[in-house]
């Protein structure tokens, strides 16, 4: 239960930390603010990469042990697996992403 509202704030956040740092990126917000764009936009990037970062690394503990123990028991599930984990790591990537396109913006 503890994992589960630590993961969904953690999400939150993440998006959160992004809409802001597009909000802020109104040309009126961005010509009075002055230095509050970048900091917008920085703080998006860090957030959705360390968020995401996080978040897939909780889902691959989960997952991986998981995997283990299935393998162990039906050894022809390790094409479906191999693809669960890929899918967890995905996130990851996905922030990554996120955080380089705001990076290039700023």
């Amino acid at each position: 239960m503890v994992r589960k509202v630590t993961c969904t704030l953690i999400g939150i956040l993440g998006v959160s930390g992004i809409s802001w740092a597009q909000e802020v990126g109104n040309a009126a917000v961005r010509s009075v603010g002055g230095g509050l764009y970048d900091l917008g936009i920085t703080m998006g990037a860090g957030l959705s990469v360390g968020l995401s970062c996080i978040g897939a690394g909780i889902a691959l503990s989960n997952i991986g042990s998981s995997v283990v123990g299935a393998i162990t028991e039906k050894p022809e599930l390790l094409g479906r697996l191999l693809i669960m984990l890929g899918l967890a790591e995905a996130v990851a990537i996905y922030g990554l992403v996120m955080g380089i396109l705001l990076w290039v913006k700023m």
